[in-house]
């Protein structure tokens, strides 16, 4: 905002649902290759993906319905995107959406348990990129006494949350952007990494690189 930006606030449309469907695409054929793949050195799933090792392939016609679910979906997200323009003082839609990548800055082994801050857009096909903030700090992110979870995965994942585990941790944001607009989206990572000051880690990544 101090760089004349304009920010408005993004209300999540459908994005549990959107979460529910991608996973269940992910199974959709029963878990039939990641059994396969896992059992050419014997592999165990680890606790996230136990489903793939129990799941049925899902049949032609549920698997259809599901797509239509999720094209329709994609739809009313579109159009809430577009519709933001009548929130805007340009009288412009967004240009993108800012939010985190993922509730942990680090996580113990098998307790990685949520991931739908990226799989609604893994769902919607839509383009995002991570730009690096800062890090955890345990003498700062304590746990709030007064802190109310929205839901049985949101209080698994504060209960489980340890300052001291995640000290110096990354924090990051997610850009995301409409639709095959890829270049707009790095473009935008870039942007904002010169107004938070991280633009030196693109340059030393960039370096190391080359």
């Amino acid at each position: 905002e101090k760089e004349g930006h304009e920010v408005i606030e993004w209300n999540p449309l459908n994005h549990d649902r959107l979460n529910e469907i991608l996973l269940q695409m992910f199974v959709s054929d029963g878990g039939i290759h990641c059994k396969e793949y896992a059992g050419l050195t014997d592999e165990p799933f680890f606790p996230y993906m136990e489903p793939y090792g129990t799941v049925k392939e899902m049949g032609v016609s549920e698997l259809w319905d599901l797509q239509s679910e999720r094209t329709m979906l994609c739809k009313q997200y579109l159009e809430a995107w577009n519709a933001t323009a009548s929130k805007t003082e340009s009288g412009k839609p967004i240009d993108a959406i800012l939010l985190p990548v993922t509730p942990y800055s680090g996580a113990k082994k098998g307790t990685f348990r949520y991931c739908g801050y990226t799989s609604v857009f893994n769902a919607l096909d839509w383009p995002a990129g991570v730009v690096p903030v800062t890090t955890a700090d345990k003498t700062v992110d304590s746990k709030p006494d007064c802190y109310v979870p929205r839901n049985e995965m949101d209080k698994t994942t504060f209960d489980e949350f340890d300052p001291d585990m995640v000290d110096g941790g990354p924090v990051s944001i997610q850009v995301v952007c409409k639709k095959a607009q890829d270049e707009k989206v790095v473009s935008l990572m870039r942007h904002i990494s010169e107004i938070i000051g991280t633009i030196n880690y693109w340059t030393t990544k960039s370096a190391l690189k080359d």
